[in-house]
């Protein structure tokens, strides 16, 4: 199953996006339903314009598959992401995802029973999505360590190519992670393969498609397994139309997914 992020047609109404990821081919999406911060921009799906984006998913046939983004920090009330999990649970989504700003484990752990207790009570599984510039929990091991310590099967991971390469992971720590393990591959490349936390801008503004990079992404395909949901995650901020982005993207997306892992 291919999807994309709303994160790649950020300027769209979720409606527009979902009928723009019907157009283009696509089989899912996920949603923002919860703002990453107070300046975020991102336009959200909430029970303000539900039924809209209901309709927009049975129209199209596309599959709500993760909502985003619940970040958890020192100062987060898990009792808040109620009314935006309940909007993503009546849409069908099949998961949420969480990015962890906070190096406290206690609090992170007590914050994450948390979560995946209001998840599950509306049949959502919790995706963790370590990124390299995050203050801990910021490499793939470690965030899989800490699913480990929760041993609560709800609890599962988000691997960002982007993220994976810039916290120095690779294909094969990929492949040694446990069964089931991985919820989302978010697909996109980069020119630059180094490890690095400074690249913020980058993974917000400047992602190249699948392929069209030097990150080893047939290897992270080889290592990935089979049925796992891939999400595009290539923002473009300059594209003057967003819909023709997104089509081009899937396009260019299957034909590599088809010559490199027979996935397209």
């Amino acid at each position: 199953m291919l999807g994309s992020g709303q994160l790649t047609a950020v300027s769209m109404t979720p409606t527009a996006f979902i009928e723009a990821a019907g157009d283009a081919g696509l089989d899912a999406v996920s949603l923002f339903v919860q703002a990453p911060g107070p300046q975020s921009h991102f336009r959200l799906t909430t029970a303000q314009n539900l039924s809209a984006v209901r309709k927009a998913l049975s129209d199209t046939g596309v599959t709500l598959k993760n909502i985003e983004c619940f970040m958890l920090t020192p100062k987060t009330d898990i009792s808040q992401f109620r009314p935006a999990i309940e909007t993503g649970s009546a849409l069908g989504a099949t998961h949420l995802t969480t990015i962890l700003y906070d190096d406290d484990e206690q609090r992170v752990r007590d914050h994450l029973e948390q979560l995946g207790m209001i998840a599950a009570e509306h049949g959502l599984g919790v995706a963790i999505e370590f990124m390299a510039f995050t203050p801990r929990w910021n490499r793939l091991h470690a965030a899989s360590a800490l699913i480990d310590s929760l041993a609560d099967p709800r609890f599962r991971l988000v691997v960002d190519c982007l993220h994976l390469v810039r916290s120095g992971g690779s294909a094969a720590d990929v492949a040694a992670l446990p069964a089931g393990r991985v919820a989302t591959v978010q697909l996109c490349d980069s020119l630059d393969t180094s490890a690095h936390a400074d690249y913020l801008e980058e993974a917000g503004v400047r992602r190249l498609g699948p392929g069209q990079g030097s990150c080893a992404l047939s290897e992270l395909m080889a290592a990935v397994e089979p049925g796992c949901y891939l999400e595009l995650e290539v923002p473009d901020p300059s594209a003057e139309n967003a819909a023709a982005h997104l089509a081009a993207l899937t396009q260019q997306t299957r034909a590599w997914l088809q010559q490199t892992a027979g996935r397209g």
